[in-house]
């Protein structure tokens, strides 16, 4: 196979690979187990061994359409060597969830619908299979083509876990404080037991932002504050954004955020449910006004801050660990200086970019689509522990 550098994760560097014997594209993550510690290398296992079970059982049972789904990433094969993990699988094109809404520039409820009637019958197939996501939010979310009829499909299962019924026939909890804030379910924060409903909570979450543009309990600027509006299930549907929006879309999203799980919706009831059920019959107009598409890039931004940060303390784990530290702090102090005009002029091209985004000035904006505009203080903590 030949390879072409894709993307870069914190464990992983994610290539697109040629096979040679047909020219087919696939996307090869490969993980180094050099500077991994115990923890990590047991995490990554896990997420192997998931996405294994999920590729023998589909393969076995292609001949039933639930289990040859079409909204999971297919695995193609996984290799482990003492050094790399390499984990192939179908190439996928289409990009992001929100990244592709907001390069199109127009949505309706009827497309929203139909996403969420795919991501239905998704985790539908892998609740069935006792296995909780656990991490369901619009980066794992990705198209397959960049087709407009293109079919969304779950992808990334690092924090996936299988439960069930154990021996004795009781039932068989998870317990890891895990997930993004923002999308974890109330009782991931309140440290209780739980199973695949975490999950439903993150659709219902997902499938708010969908609609309006923005998240049901704040962004991440004050997170004790939308952590406690989480526990307590604290949202709305405010006017303007929701004026246009369905009784049937707003029901759905209520029996979705439902703080007590057994009470929440499951896969198979929101399969069922009237809004994607009948996703065809939605609105077709444009909900994609000039605010829904400012919220839906501000987005964007901090998602693009989170994960440079989640490099940067990879980075610097890796220095510690190779004994470079002094090395690395001289050249950072060189880059510094080098670095310090070049800074000057971004922060000015990011305020005159705030600024136009505010007004809604988009023609401003676009002519400063080369500036990627951060708000520096929406950095989420990492550990749920502390709240």
């Amino acid at each position: 196979m030949t390879s072409l550098k894709k993307k870069r994760g914190n464990f992983a560097v994610v290539r697109r690979v040629v096979r040679r014997a047909d020219g087919q594209s696939f996307a090869a993550k490969i993980v180094s187990k050099k500077h991994l510690s115990d923890e990590e290398k047991k995490e990554i296992h896990d997420e192997v061994s998931l996405l294994r079970r999920v590729k023998t059982f589909l393969f076995f049972c292609f001949v039933s359409l639930l289990l040859n789904h079409p909204n999971i990433v297919k695995v193609i094969e996984i290799l482990d060597t003492p050094r790399h993990l390499y984990i192939v699988l179908e190439l996928l094109t289409g990009g992001e969830l929100f990244d592709r809404i907001v390069a199109l520039g127009h949505f309706s409820e009827q497309e929203a619908a139909f996403i969420a009637s795919q991501l239905a019958q998704a985790l539908k197939y892998l609740h069935s299979q006792f296995i909780a996501h656990r991490d369901l939010k619009p980066e794992n979310i990705l198209f397959e083509t960049k087709d407009p009829q293109s079919p969304v499909k779950i992808t990334d299962f690092g924090l996936a876990k299988a439960y069930g019924v154990v021996s004795d026939g009781s039932k068989h909890y998870l317990e890891t404080t895990c997930g993004t804030p923002g999308y974890v379910a109330p009782e991931i924060l309140k440290q209780k037991y739980y199973r695949e409903p975490v999950d439903m909570w993150s659709m219902g979450v997902i499938i708010y932002i969908l609609l309006c543009g923005y998240p049901p309990f704040g962004g991440t600027q004050n997170i004790k504050a939308m952590y406690r509006k989480i526990k307590k299930g604290e949202y709305s549907f405010p006017s303007p954004a929701w004026d246009n929006i369905s009784l049937l879309a707003k029901d759905c999203i209520r029996s979705l955020l439902t703080v007590d799980p057994k009470r929440r919706l499951r896969a198979h009831d929101l399969c069922e449910h009237p809004w994607i059920k009948s996703h065809h019959l939605q609105s077709p107009l444009n909900i994609a006004s000039q605010r829904y598409s400012r919220n839906l890039q501000l987005y964007t931004y901090r998602k693009r801050l989170r994960r440079g940060v989640e490099l940067i303390i990879t980075l610097n784990r890796m220095i510690r660990a190779a004994g470079l530290e002094e090395v690395a702090k001289r050249q950072r102090d060189q880059f510094r200086k080098r670095l310090k005009p070049y800074k000057q002029k971004l922060k000015s091209e990011q305020r005159l970019l705030k600024e136009a985004l505010e007004k809604n000035d988009y023609e401003t904006a676009n002519a400063l689509k080369h500036v990627e505009f951060y708000p520096y203080d929406d950095t989420p903590p990492i550990d749920y522990r502390k709240v």
